[in-house]
């Protein structure tokens, strides 16, 4: 069943941002002058060993293609709100695009992400469009989340994965592959195992926000729940990201 806190900003509009901010709404007002005044290069967010420019935060007005830096640091606020989830970055999939397998490895050599219940993995493919990866730990599921929903990519983003995932857990045990290989878990955009979420997944109408589509894709993985937004929505999203990266921490979403 769909969130109805996500529903919410699909059929709330404003009225849901008022509530994100009903408390602290200059604080929103605050936000989109930080990302437009001032010295463009200079650091707005500096967290955790994540940093974005002020010019970076500014990718999320309007309909600017939304950068790697904000989308990466979003993806740890969504980490740090749920411990049990984990993401890998946007640079893992460029290391394996690379065939750097090895650099890969490295990556995640001292990080335990086979506790996780869900892996998080930003892709952008050919810096023209992203989109996420999603390997489901509880559920034993690969996931692949495509807001232009192209036809082709799927298949050789998630080999690719499930071939690090093996490696990874190799590297993990003395060399030992799992009994069952991340490759005979069953995928999302397979046409006979399409979860019931993904029949009905956004889709982006332009060529500049599929990094917002992204990043709501990953909260939604991550609450375990379905993505309810359409292109609609994605000004005020672009609005609550930018609030959310600036306050260093997500908001609260609405049950109704």
């Amino acid at each position: 069943m769909a969130s109805s806190w996500l529903s919410s900003l699909a059929s709330g509009g404003m009225k849901a941002m008022s509530h994100f901010t009903s408390s602290s709404s200059s604080n929103s007002i605050n936000t989109a002058a930080v990302a437009s005044q001032g010295d463009q290069e200079a650091f707005v967010v500096d967290d955790e060993g994540y940093q974005i420019r002020r010019y970076q935060l500014a990718s999320l007005r309007g309909v600017t293609w939304v950068n790697d830096q904000v989308i990466n640091y979003y993806f740890h606020l969504i980490q740090r709100q749920f411990p049990d989830v984990t993401s890998l970055g946007s640079h893992l999939y460029a290391k394996l695009a690379a065939g750097d397998m090895a650099g890969a490895l490295r990556w995640v050599r001292r990080r335990d992400i086979f506790s996780s219940r869900v892996i998080l993995i930003a892709i952008n493919l050919n810096n023209a469009h992203w989109t996420l990866a999603v390997v489901d730990m509880e559920m034993r599921k690969l996931s692949y989340y495509d807001s232009l929903q192209g036809e082709g990519s799927y298949d050789v983003v998630l080999q690719r994965i499930a071939g690090f995932m093996d490696q990874a857990y190799a590297a993990k045990h003395d060399g030992r592959l799992p009994d069952e290989s991340f490759a005979t878990w069953p995928r999302s955009t397979d046409p006979n195992l399409r979860a019931k979420y993904y029949d009905n997944l956004p889709r982006q109408s332009n060529n500049n926000d599929c990094g917002v589509f992204v990043t709501q894709f990953g909260l939604c993985a991550a609450c375990g729940i379905a993505p309810d937004f359409t292109q609609q929505d994605i000004t005020l999203l672009r609005n609550v990201i930018m609030l959310e990266l600036s306050q260093k921490k997500m908001l609260k979403r609405i049950h109704r």
